[in-house]
């Protein structure tokens, strides 16, 4: 049975046949770098607006104000509402690629539609709200595409992966712009890579390459090779940027724990439990759980771990941090399936580890504090998106892990369509978001906050399992299974956690 099986910096990725579409915005400006844009990184410009080219589609034609500043003439551009409040791509530190090496004119286009084909970037996939591409495509001349990553060394002069476009199979249609390749991998294991165009004799172009994003700024693709006898098929869209893998192996069908401190595939032994064995604690209750032996501690004390569920990675951006101090150090992975209402996110899908793996606020190398931001704080008298704003900074009064703010109602104004996240006091360390939760250099989507004038505004996180929710005037504390209690307690014996 072949699936179709794409891990990503957002997760494993394995896509129905649906399709739907995200509700574009009432008006959708272009965005992007000087001198290409005049004026430049004006969410609002007139001259920018999109037409409605049907299909949700949207687009419109430029003509550069001079060529894109970087190799290749690449400048990074985005779409907004009009605002800084909603773009694609959501995330403020992602932008799209386009290439403007003179100043003839080109179209920049988003599509709004989620096509659940297997490919990503997807609408809806990973907080993917826009598919953008330019007409001439980005690598418009490129001479091959490559996989570049972790199974060659990361070598963007080695073509030993090289994708085809010649009407050859596994390739379908020469010349169509949809690139094709095969390949059997020595090696079990999940590896990082990225797509490059190569122009010319050049290496491949870091500067133009296809991420989890697409071709654009964003983390690591990742494939998880469990099959060392068959070929994973590799297809790339060239001209919107997009990818898909096909794994030869039949999906595992059980959530797997999965960090580089143990093992890093799908199968028997990263395989999670809900029998009331292996460390789980309550057979049949929705929380998976297992007893996991590091023996590839990394050298600075911290690892990750990723769940594998049914083709998605949780959490998705990047995997929970955790002490792993040395080889042979118990760590008891949860996993949480159940689904709650209580108005915090992740609602479900939720990760943690047990007490003495947890990397706290305030631990050695971890997260300084808690604090929240996004476009909102500058209505608050802070600093917009400040990671470390010092207004922002929740404190822990009850010493149990769950961090809290109140701001008095004197100072929260009436707020629509804003948007927030919870931080370790860095970019680093990020909390909540659906499917995600407490990660590591990971970019967990922004959350949505609307707020009523006059009335006490309070965040809550949970620093055990990453949760964050806000209400007005106050929000309850995040529900919490017995294991994911700060301190072990009678509820929860030692040996069910070791």
């Amino acid at each position: 049975m072949r699936s179709n099986l794409l891990k990503t910096a957002f997760g494993i990725v394995s896509l129905s046949a649906t399709a739907a579409f995200a509700q574009p915005w009432a008006n959708n400006y272009a965005v992007g770098e000087g001198p290409v844009f005049n004026p430049a990184w004006n969410p609002s410009a007139p001259a920018y607006l999109m037409s409605n080219l049907g299909g949700n589609i949207y687009g419109i034609t430029i003509t550069p104000e001079g060529a894109g500043p970087g190799a290749y003439g690449r400048f990074q551009w985005k779409v907004s509402d009009g605002s800084w409040s909603n773009t694609a791509p959501a995330n403020t530190p992602e932008n799209a690629y386009g290439r403007a090496p003179t100043t003839a004119s080109l179209d920049l286009r988003v599509d709004f539609n989620a096509h659940g084909d297997g490919f990503i970037p997807d609408v809806g996939v990973n907080g993917q709200n826009g598919i953008l591409y330019t007409v001439p495509k980005v690598w418009d001349g490129a001479a091959k595409v490559i996989l570049v990553g972790a199974f060659n060394g990361w070598n963007n002069n080695d073509t030993t992966y090289e994708l085809k476009d010649d009407g050859v199979a596994p390739d379908a249609t020469a010349g169509d712009g949809i690139y094709t390749g095969q390949f059997v991998f020595s090696s079990t294991g999940s590896f990082d890579f990225l797509v490059l165009p190569m122009f010319g004799s050049d290496p491949g172009s870091w500067d133009l390459k296809l991420s989890q994003r697409g071709i654009a700024d964003g983390g690591n693709l990742n494939v998880i090779i469990t099959d060392t006898s068959n070929p994973y098929k590799f297809t790339v869209d060239t001209n919107k940027g997009r990818i898909k893998i096909e794994s030869p192996a039949p999906p595992i069908t059980y959530p797997c724990a999965l960090s580089s401190a143990w093992d890093t595939t799908p199968g028997p032994a990263t395989q999670l439990f809900d029998d009331g064995t292996n460390g789980d604690v309550v057979s049949g209750d929705g929380i998976y759980a297992r007893v996991f032996t590091v023996t590839n501690a990394d050298p600075s004390g911290q690892d990750q771990v990723q769940v594998y569920d049914n083709g998605n990675m949780y959490p998705q951006t990047a995997g929970y941090p955790f002490k792993s101090v040395a080889n042979g150090t118990k760590v008891v992975v949860s996993y949480d399936t159940n689904s709650y209402s209580d108005g915090y996110l992740p609602s479900t899908k939720i990760v943690w580890v047990n007490p003495s793996a947890r990397l706290l606020p305030g631990d050695p190398s971890g997260p300084t504090g808690v604090h929240v931001t996004g476009d909102f704080v500058a209505d608050l008298g802070g600093t917009n998106w400040n990671p470390g704003d010092p207004l922002t900074q929740l404190s822990d009064a009850n010493s149990d892990q769950i961090y809290d703010i109140t701001f008095p109602g004197s100072i929260v104004p009436a707020m629509s369509g804003k948007q927030w996240k919870a931080t370790g006091g860095s970019w680093t360390w990020q909390y909540g978001s659906p499917d995600n939760g407490f990660t590591k250099n990971g970019n967990n989507p922004n959350m949505s906050l609307s707020t009523s004038a006059g009335v006490d505004l309070q965040f809550k996180v949970d620093a055990v399992n990453g949760r964050a929710g806000y209400g007005q005037p106050s929000i309850v504390d995040p529900t919490r299974p017995s294991n994911a209690v700060f301190n072990n307690s009678s509820s929860v014996a030692d040996w069910q956690l070791f």
